[in-house]
């Protein structure tokens, strides 16, 4: 169970985006309320540009979430997520605005997983601790599969992506 009146512990944010992007109490905001608020997300973020913004909001309050789980998450002994997974998951999520929002899940190793199913085709890359990622895709109509190292901006991964457009 994660305590949520207590003070965060302190992290290691991603190079590209700035603390005050990432956090921002409620008391500097005057809500009253506890919780993560996040304002100029996509101005920072290498690779996302202002009309993207709104997009990745939802994206950082996810990978945020994540990044704040502490040790042992699931009850079993799970890892903390790394920040170098979040700024990973981050870097796919900021090439994925024209497809389905994907699922956002963390990995009992410390990494994040993204996955978009639509029933016909399923597409997932998980960001290990490392920073390094793997996709693992298959289409059920065609029976072709791929299971491989990528990076954002793969040209595997946009080749998934495209088939999850086309399917819509």
């Amino acid at each position: 169970m994660i305590d949520l009146g207590h003070a965060p512990v302190a992290i290691e944010a991603p190079a590209a985006i700035s603390e005050a992007a990432w956090y921002r109490t409620s008391a500097a905001n005057g809500t009253g309320q506890g919780g993560v608020l996040f304002g100029r997300i996509a101005e920072e973020a290498e690779g996302l540009g202002r009309a993207s913004s709104r997009l990745a909001e939802p994206y950082v309050r996810k990978l945020w979430s994540l990044l704040r789980l502490e040790p042992g998450w699931d009850s079993y002994g799970a890892c903390p997520i790394s920040p170098r997974a979040v700024e990973t998951a981050l870097a796919f999520l900021a090439q994925t605005a024209s497809v389905p929002r994907p699922s956002i899940v963390p990995t009992v190793r410390g990494g994040i997983q993204l996955e978009w199913h639509d029933g016909r085709i399923d597409v997932e890359i998980e960001c290990l601790p490392s920073g390094h990622a793997q996709l693992a895709a298959e289409d059920a109509d065609s029976g072709a599969c791929a299971e491989r190292w990528v990076m954002p901006g793969h040209i595997a991964v946009d080749e998934w992506l495209a088939k999850l457009r086309t399917q819509r």
